[in-house]
């Protein structure tokens, strides 16, 4: 199979998993079981598959974060509740999750869960060098069709996941190193990266140096042509790795898939729901048929424009989350030392204007999934057109 297919299937289906790390039903059932932060919920629960594991472990399956984000993170994290109860809340979190966003869209997942259950279960059986997804086949199957949807996009993920970061590996890049050519890609402005992971300047730095050394960046950070090569076979082993799954299913359950999710994947992409476009309105996301090749290679460049902009808009938005809600936690703390009339009302417009980006976030999250869905159906015509 076309290891393409295999990418754009998974991209397709992907924001049905994804969401979690967006919803308030993931942070309300971690904060029920002992966890008041995003960071100290997201780490524990996305490792407690693999058990009751230490920092070290963390580090070194979520490959990029700063350590002692890490370290930080997951300090305590097993005393304030066993691997088995933070998985318990995360799939709560999942079904309340998609009850809420999938709409009418939840009760047609059955077919698309059996497909995709199906893909999972291929790659279950190549869990080799795969920990972080090797912790998730552990975990039994849910009943319902939705969540069946849910974790075997999950495992999906995560076996593609695995694989990239063997890639990287491969390549002999450290986690700073994979995101400063992540950077030089030119899809997310490197500050962004640097902070979202809280990466120090002498990490930035230092692995900008090695990759210059190595040849892979010029004097101003740009790539140089080996550095690009590099990358390059760094995405084209990736897609290569994960491709199994599809490859089990073949192109029809691919294009089966990827037709049966769409509706659903365009309201979780949105995550708390505030799509710029009506989604009912199938002309909005529908690119016509019987277009030539030329016509299609004009669409496709410039949705491939749009998406561009629009991810390199999120991240600069994904940095001032990440300020507005470290800005909500302090003045939440000031308030409740304080406790003066002042101090609570501050505390309420910095969670407002932290709400308020979210909202904006989702806004964006929703149009950058239409667009995908745009360019899944255009390249669909690409390769039929003659």
């Amino acid at each position: 199979m076309d290891r393409l297919i295999g990418r754009r299937t998974w991209r397709t289906a992907e924001p049905i998993h994804s969401a979690i790390y967006f919803v308030p039903e993931a942070t309300e059932e971690y904060a029920a079981i002992g966890f008041d932060g995003w960071m100290s919920g997201y780490f524990p629960s996305r490792s407690a598959p693999m058990g009751a594991v230490s920092a070290e472990v963390v580090k070194a399956t979520f490959y990029n974060f700063d350590p002692a984000l890490v370290d930080r993170s997951m300090a305590g994290a097993w005393e304030t509740a066993s691997p088995d109860q933070l998985i318990a809340a995360r799939f709560t979190a999942a079904d309340r999750m998609i009850r809420r966003l999938a709409g009418d869209t939840m009760h047609d997942l059955a077919p698309a869960a059996e497909i995709a259950r199906r893909a999972a279960e291929a790659a279950c059986e190549h869990p080799e060098g795969r920990p972080l997804f090797a912790g998730h086949v552990s975990l039994a199957w849910p009943d319902e069709p939705h969540l069946v949807l849910w974790h075997a996009q999950t495992l999906l993920r995560e076996f593609r996941g695995d694989g990239h970061l063997a890639a990287l590996t491969a390549q002999g890049l450290t986690g700073c190193e994979a995101l400063v050519t992540h950077a030089a890609m030119g899809e997310i402005p490197g500050r962004v990266l640097k902070s979202s992971r809280q990466r120090t300047d002498d990490d930035w730095n230092g692995a900008v140096e090695s990759l210059q050394t190595r040849g892979w960046l010029d004097a101003d950070g740009a790539f140089t042509d080996t550095g690009r090569e590099g990358r390059q076979w760094i995405e084209d082993r990736t897609d290569e790795l994960g491709v199994l799954p599809y490859a089990a299913i073949g192109e029809d359950g691919c294009a089966e898939l990827r037709s049966m999710v769409r509706a659903t994947s365009t309201l979780m992409a949105a995550a708390l729901g505030f799509p710029r476009h009506d989604l009912t309105e199938p002309e909005s996301i529908t690119v016509p048929s019987g277009m030539g090749k030329r016509s299609l290679e004009r669409r496709l460049t410039k949705t491939g424009r749009r998406l561009k902009s629009l991810r390199s808009e999120l991240a600069v938005v994904e940095e001032q989350l990440l300020y507005l809600g470290e800005e909500a936690d302090d003045q939440a703390i000031r308030a409740i030392v304080a406790e003066t009339t002042p101090s609570s009302f501050d505390a309420r417009s910095a969670q407002g204007n932290f709400e308020n980006m979210l909202k904006h976030r989702s806004r964006m999250i929703a149009e950058i999934a239409e667009l995908e869905q745009k360019q899944d159906e255009l390249l669909d015509q690409m390769i039929s057109a003659p």
